[in-house]
């Protein structure tokens, strides 16, 4: 029972264990949310119908902070700040919320500066908070809708109709970064649920689990590199490079408890480590990422990829941005040049393009 009164309900169930509870204070406020494994999820403190601070776990366990009302931005306005648990200085700012009853998807100033799994949690919130006021659907608002946010927000906002056509009229050639715009586009409040079973693994969970995050990364199915399958009677988080298996991670049950230890990863060959890949693959690389993302990305995707791309052994991940250039594994460059030219090309472009766009995306926006 939450302290103060109030009740507690369930927000997803499998089989017959909560994947969450909410605690609703004396007022029917939503106070605070708990995992099967007592992880508080978030908790959210009000002033009337105000929210006037939240706390939210992110998936690899740290913690942020929301003080709605304490920021402003020359493009969004009256904001909320964003901030790690215990600084005084925000990392992002959001536009302004009516976090009692949401009536709008609002813009974050900064999408690039939040840690991984930020911008989910929030908006998860969010669709939790608008789902409780009785909300049927949301739309966007804000000055930067992207490919990335629509796939941010399908993991707690349903989609109604053709997801593809539905992302089109989403992404906004011409308003980006420039000035709000509303896109066509209606989220329905679907939120998920996130469970912490080991220090390094969150659940998540909707209907049956659908996704792992292990060490703040997403594996999720269809993914193009970390992917989460079916495999037997268990769920198993891998790695996929040039479309093949490369290392298990880890499995994990229908109720998203681990069967089986986080895996180390393979080493990457020697031979390519340290290797600049030559300029001619690199404006090649470029040119598909630009093709693929927004044209008014395109100066500072060129901008991101003029420091080069170097190979190196990076572990479990496929590809992480430098001050100057990209780092992308070794591994998976071994695997994709066994095929043929456009192929191999292909594989790189595509596991380039998330941390090349997240990146021109954020130092666009610093400069907005």
């Amino acid at each position: 029972m939450p302290r103060g009164g109030g009740r507690v309900q369930p927000l997803l169930r499998y089989g017959m264990r909560a994947a969450s509870m909410i605690a609703v204070d004396d007022a029917g406020r939503p106070s605070h949310a708990i995992d099967p494994f007592e992880h508080e999820a978030w908790r959210l403190r009000w002033d009337g119908a105000r929210l006037v601070h939240a706390r939210v776990r992110l998936p690899g366990g740290d913690a942020l902070e929301l003080l709605p009302g304490t920021a402003d931005h020359l493009l969004l306005g009256p904001c909320d700040a964003v901030h790690h648990e215990g600084h005084d200085e925000p990392i992002a700012r959001i536009a302004a919320v009516s976090w009692h009853a949401p009536t709008c998807i609002p813009a974050v100033d900064v999408p690039g500066a939040l840690p991984p799994g930020a911008g989910t949690v929030i908006l998860n919130l969010l669709a939790a908070l608008a789902e409780h006021s009785g909300a049927t659907s949301l739309r966007y608002r804000g000055p930067y809708p992207t490919s990335a946010l629509f796939a941010t927000l399908a993991a707690s906002f349903r989609i109604t109709g053709d997801r593809d056509a539905a992302e089109r009229r989403f992404v906004h050639d011409d308003g980006f970064g420039l000035h709000d715009i509303e896109p066509d586009v209606d989220f329905v409040p679907d939120p998920h649920a996130w469970s912490w079973p080991l220090p390094r693994v969150c659940v998540q969970h909707r209907r049956g689990t659908e996704a792992v995050w292990i060490d703040a990364r997403a594996y999720a199915p269809g993914a193009t590199n970390h992917v989460l399958v079916r495999d037997g009677d268990a769920w198993s988080a891998r790695v996929v490079l040039a479309g093949e298996p490369w290392c298990e991670v880890l499995r994990v049950d229908d109720r998203g408890e681990p069967c089986s230890a986080i895996a180390t990863p393979p080493a990457a060959p020697p031979h390519l480590v340290g290797i600049t890949l030559p300029t001619a693959m690199v404006e090649v690389i470029r040119d598909v990422v630009i093709r693929a993302s927004a044209p008014a990305l395109a100066a500072s995707i060129a901008r991101v990829l003029a420091g080069g791309i170097t190979l190196a052994d990076t572990g479990l991940t496929v590809a992480r941005a430098q001050a100057q250039g990209i780092v992308l594994s070794a591994a998976l460059v071994e695997r994709a040049m066994a095929r043929d030219g456009a192929t191999s090309l292909a594989i790189l472009a595509l596991a380039l393009r998330p941390i090349v766009a997240r990146t021109a995306v954020a130092r666009l926006l610093e400069h907005i």
